[in-house]
């Protein structure tokens, strides 16, 4: 099963140089209330509520198992985007 839709507005911090690259990290949950039974394997990043185009795509540091009716969440600092 593929889920999609379900778009959340990502609040990031100031950008940091972290290993000579600027960095942003997520400042508050992320939080995807009554999944489906699903994998999440990516997390995308779009530049619009609905339609719009995606702007970063990345493999999850862990693949996650999600039963019906679970709250996939990504905490705090989850998030992380390297802006080359």
């Amino acid at each position: 099963t593929a889920y999609t839709g379900d778009r959340k507005a990502i609040t990031f911090g100031a950008p940091a140089q972290v290993g000579g690259k600027a960095t942003i990290k997520n400042t508050a949950a992320i939080e995807f209330e009554n999944m489906p039974a699903v994998t999440v394997k990516y997390a995308i990043v779009c530049d619009a509520a609905t339609v719009g185009n995606i702007l970063y795509w990345c493999p999850l540091t862990a693949v996650k198992t999600c039963n019906a009716g679970d709250t996939f969440r990504i905490p705090i600092d989850g998030l992380v985007l390297d802006l080359a």
